[in-house]
């Protein structure tokens, strides 16, 4: 059995199109905050999601190195999860024990959380061999926070 991903032979041309659609869509319709940044830590993209829950543009953060806009992530440790993935470890962060990756207002409604609530996964971004930068993937975990922390609905008895 092969190793990694296995891909169907595409016409000449067609891969490029397909990852070009693919990460076009990543950047404006996925569900979740994506990023990823270089070897150096510099972010080299932003989706929209992140942009919209962060207030800043892609445009004000791509070229930036990371852990200069959020120097929060040296002082909450989760710096170093980013010099792990630059090592090949991929990390979690759950929301339990962190909270939150980057300090995001709550979604309309959930008035009860001072920041979003978030898990999220940072990795490795792989050429061949070598580590050639770094992905994060944040998810907006509040509903699955406010739900626990209220507990479930009270049963109606059965008439």
């Amino acid at each position: 059995m092969a190793d990694g991903p296995q891909r169907v032979s595409q016409p000449v041309g067609q891969d490029e199109r397909l990852e070009a659609a693919t990460l076009q869509w990543l950047a404006e319709h996925a569900a979740q905050g994506i990023f990823t940044t270089d070897s150096a830590l510099r972010i080299t993209s932003w989706n929209r999601w992140l942009a919209t829950h962060t207030g800043r543009a892609a445009e004000a953060v791509v070229g930036q190195p990371l852990l200069e806009i959020w120097p929060e992530l040296e002082r909450s440790g989760l710096g170093q999860h980013y010099h792990d993935a630059l090592a090949g470890q991929a990390r979690v962060v759950s929301q339990g024990l962190h909270g939150h990756v980057i300090a995001m207002r709550p979604a309309p409604g959930h008035v009860t959380l001072s920041h979003m609530a978030q898990s999220a996964r940072i990795a490795p971004l792989v050429d061949g061999e070598s580590v050639i930068g770094t992905i994060t993937v944040i998810e907006d975990v509040s509903e699955r926070v406010i739900w626990t922390k209220r507990g479930p609905a009270p049963r109606r008895p059965c008439a």
